[in-house]
């Protein structure tokens, strides 16, 4: 008798940090593993993603020092410090961004215990 095992994605993602970030005026703020972080027992972490879904309005995200090429990152960029919030100047207002969170298998992601699929917001003060 051959058995055979397959290592399945069965669980989705938690997001279980999402405090913002606080700065000050044309500066720039490092979004960290104790601002955001996304976990999943069965998934590795440079496969936890973010998507952008509403752009800060003013600043920019850069990851690795550049704007975003396009509106995903990793948790891994999160946790390694390559994601950044750079407010662009002018007056200080409370700035966000808008994301979905997955691991590329499960639909939606886990926040406080229920299954979202809409986004949520990430607060720059």
């Amino acid at each position: 008798m051959i058995f055979h095992v397959e290592h399945g994605d069965r669980i989705p993602p938690t997001l279980v940090s999402n405090k913002g970030v606080q700065l000050t005026e044309g500066a720039v703020v490092p979004v960290s593993q104790d601002s955001l972080e996304l976990t999943d027992p069965d998934t590795a972490v440079d496969n936890l993603t973010y998507t952008v879904t509403q752009q800060p309005h003013y600043g920019r995200l850069l990851l690795r020092g550049q704007p975003l090429s396009r509106p995903v990152f990793t948790q891994a960029d999160v946790n390694s410090l390559d994601l950044t919030y750079q407010h662009q100047g002018g007056k200080a207002k409370i700035d966000k961004f808008a994301f979905v969170a997955s691991d590329g298998t499960n639909k939606g992601f886990l926040l406080y215990g229920q299954l979202r699929e809409d986004p949520v917001i990430f607060t720059i003060q």
